[in-house]
């Protein structure tokens, strides 16, 4: 089911990539970000069939797009990320929040990200301005191989909550409870922090919006990228 909502009152992202041959890694959103900077990627057709609305990554830590940091992009009390995703092989972060000062209890970075898992695997994780990882969600029934998924994760400060979004579906929630998030940094698309943690596959449309959307918001935004397959039709 599609829900409309008029263009006028949808909410406006605090950061918009639409990864197209129109704007490359530059920012759309009206807030003007810096652009971003891309490393062993191309071009490739997108979600909707549109030549050039999707950049393709190799699955190797060198091949990403990295976003430098901004005060829009710092959403540390709320937080939606949306994305269309493509994993044609070697599953891996797909976005993260690049904070390479905390480390886990692997060897990997604590960072707010969203990545795949093997085949089959959705996983969003959730960090504290401290470093502390939080909590994660994930979701093992969606079958990502060759195929287009609208995928993404969202806080929402005011209720402590966290959801895990799949095709404008919300297929998980957990109660974080109230917290700052870890946003203050550099955001890498792509790429990876060590062997087997590389996204290979399609990446296009990434949205980032300073609260908590709604299932009918997530909804309306899934073509907000494509409405001509390169420019957006609001500021």
């Amino acid at each position: 089911m599609y829900y409309f909502i008029p263009l006028d009152i949808l909410p406006q992202p605090v950061g918009l990539y639409p990864l197209n041959d129109f704007y490359k890694t530059a920012d759309a959103s009206c807030f003007g970000n810096l652009d971003g900077t891309a490393k062993d990627t191309k071009l490739v057709t997108g979600p909707f069939g549109q030549t050039g609305t999707a950049y393709e990554f190799a699955g190797i830590g060198t091949s990403y797009i990295s976003i430098p940091h901004s005060q829009h992009l710092d959403v540390k009390n709320s937080i939606t990320i949306l994305v269309w995703i493509f994993q044609s092989g070697r599953a891996g972060s797909v976005i993260q929040y690049n904070n390479r000062d905390t480390e886990l209890h692997t060897s990997r970075s604590a960072s707010v990200e969203l990545r795949t898992s093997k085949t089959n695997s959705i996983h969003a994780q959730f960090v504290e301005r401290n470093g502390k990882l939080i909590s994660y969600l994930t979701n093992d029934t969606v079958s990502l191989n060759n195929k287009w998924h609208y995928v993404g994760a969202s806080y929402d400060h005011n209720r402590g909550t966290a959801t895990l979004w799949i095709d404008g579906k919300d297929v998980q929630h957990i109660n974080l409870g109230k917290l700052e998030l870890s946003t203050d940094s550099d955001i890498q698309i792509g790429g990876g922090r060590g062997k087997g943690d590389s996204f290979q596959g399609k990446i296009s449309c990434i949205q980032i919006y300073d609260r908590a959307l709604t299932r009918e918001e997530v909804t309306a935004m899934r073509d907000r990228c494509f409405k001509d397959g390169k420019r957006m039709y609001f500021s």
